[in-house]
């Protein structure tokens, strides 16, 4: 892992500027972290359901710890999870879904409690869920 933030410089013309030093330069910074071998643990998926707000009100309504929900517009929330996040977008009939977890196993448990929790506060029989990485 390297600790690592890209610096720019202006055009040289004030006193403090070394103008030595290219606009694109990496300079090392201690407070920053990259996880240069982060694998791409995301998912996304549009799932069709009737009256699509109601379920985004559901899922952000009855939130327990540890996991923490944000109504951030009328259709649009976000799921904070231990090892995640899940944001919710709706239209009338579409709730799409874009989550993303630290491994594997978190991307799991989140499309594990999405899951679990739609058909909780669905009454259609079935539900698909094509979940996509790309």
């Amino acid at each position: 892992m390297s600790d690592r933030i890209v610096t720019a410089q202006d055009t040289g013309e004030d006193e403090g500027d070394d103008p030595s030093l290219e606009s694109s330069e990496i300079a090392s910074h201690p407070d920053m972290e990259l996880d240069q071998d982060m694998d791409a643990n995301y998912c996304f998926a549009d799932i069709y359901v009737r009256n699509a707000p109601s379920y985004l009100k559901g899922f952000l309504g009855s939130v327990q710890e540890p996991i923490h929900g944000e109504l951030r517009d009328p259709n649009t929330g976000l799921l904070a999870f231990e090892d995640g996040v899940c944001e919710i977008s709706a239209t009338s009939s579409f709730l799409t879904v874009a989550m993303s977890a630290s491994d594997d196993k978190g991307l799991d448990q989140i499309r594990g409690y999405f899951e679990e929790k739609l058909r909780s506060l669905s009454d259609q029989q079935i539900i698909e869920f094509d979940w996509r990485k790309h």
